[in-house]
């Protein structure tokens, strides 16, 4: 017997399985409360089921804390196969599938998009008794996404950004991190030509710098370069961000600016922003400290970077201060083979 909880779309190919394979339903829900749907009359309902399929774009009401700890239950008190279906391409889905794989060691995960795809493997799960152990899946990390954006253009941002990537590969002895462009720039486009760079997956690689139009999977930390926070297209995704920096100058006719940027940062109740200040002389950090108001605390100041490439990494301690909840950790670290990354391809 088979019970599961889905989208209606996911329920008519399960139904469609079962039909297929006799194997009964003892109950189908569409888009409940995972909460309301463990704790109902069903408990007593669960020793006689074989398998229950959870969708995880269904539970729409419920937490990243309550979908595991739901599904944590199950495991613990129950016997039955848990069989889940959730869309890896969904940022916020990653990192449930890390802690399915990493905590909960649940191994049968359906990430697939395409009706027929996810149908396949639905059967091959149920009748053949398999479970997935895709080393793509049991490398998945949870993955922090870093956004960089300025308060102008030709302010540093993209440098910023391409500093920050190569810090932290240069950090962990590898390819962790990427940088990935978010703006009208054309960065990706003039780097491409002029160094003449292969183009593979939406992605090229200069100085070990992997750069993309395009959000990748399998890298643990996402550089993004939002450009001008006047000329953003989605804010909000900024704001998403686990690190989120903002960079400036602070010469008198950039102030204003920075104001501005206040302005915008005033109407939004969001966490920590850090600012990075360029190319200002030591003797004025105190003045444009006072100037930062309530993020003051949060105000680094950059020395100049002439090649944002290079390995000298000057910035490196107001980074690692700025990154230091991340904790990053120095030396080689196992990380999704390339070739994987470069086979998947953007989001």
């Amino acid at each position: 017997m088979l019970i599961y909880i889905s989208t209606l779309e996911k329920a008519n190919i399960i139904e469609d399985v079962c039909q297929e394979k006799n194997i009964l339903v003892l109950k189908g829900i569409v888009k409940k409360n995972f909460n309301f749907f463990l704790y109902s009359n069903l408990q007593s309902e669960f020793e006689n089921v074989d398998y229950i399929v959870i969708e995880i774009d269904s539970l729409v009401t419920n937490s990243e804390e309550e979908i595991i700890n739901g599904i944590k239950k199950l495991k613990m008190f129950h016997k039955m196969k848990i069989i889940v279906i959730c869309n890896i391409e969904e940022d916020k889905n990653q990192k449930i599938i890390s802690r399915l794989i990493n905590e909960l060691k649940i191994y049968n995960i359906i990430t697939k998009t395409e009706d027929k795809e996810i149908k396949e493997e639905l059967k091959n799960l149920i009748m053949n008794n398999a479970e997935y152990k895709n080393i793509s899946f049991l490398n998945i990390q949870e993955q922090k996404n870093i956004g960089v954006l300025g308060i102008k253009s030709g302010i540093g941002t993209t440098t910023q950004s391409i500093a920050i990537t190569k810090f932290i590969n240069f950090t962990t002895n590898s390819e962790q991190a990427c940088y990935i462009e978010r703006n009208q720039s054309e960065v990706f486009e003039n780097l491409k030509k002029y160094y003449n760079l292969k183009e593979e997956n939406n992605s090229i690689t200069y100085k070990n710098v992997d750069m993309y139009k395009n959000k990748p999977r399998g890298y643990k930390y996402n550089i993004f370069d939002f450009g001008n926070i006047m000329q953003v297209q989605n804010i909000n995704e900024f704001f998403k961000c686990d690190i989120k920096i903002i960079i400036s100058g602070s010469k008198a006719w950039q102030m204003n600016y920075l104001f501005k940027t206040f302005e915008i940062l005033e109407k939004v109740d969001k966490k920590e922003i850090y600012f990075i200040i360029n190319a200002t002389p030591e003797e004025e950090y105190k003045k444009i400290k006072k100037a930062m108001g309530k993020y003051k605390r949060n105000t680094y100041f950059s020395k100049e970077i002439k090649n944002p490439f290079s390995e000298s990494l000057d910035n490196k301690e107001i980074y690692k201060e700025i990154f230091n909840s991340l904790e990053i950790q120095e030396g080689k670290n196992e990380i999704i083979n390339k070739k994987w990354r470069r086979k998947i391809g953007k989001i």
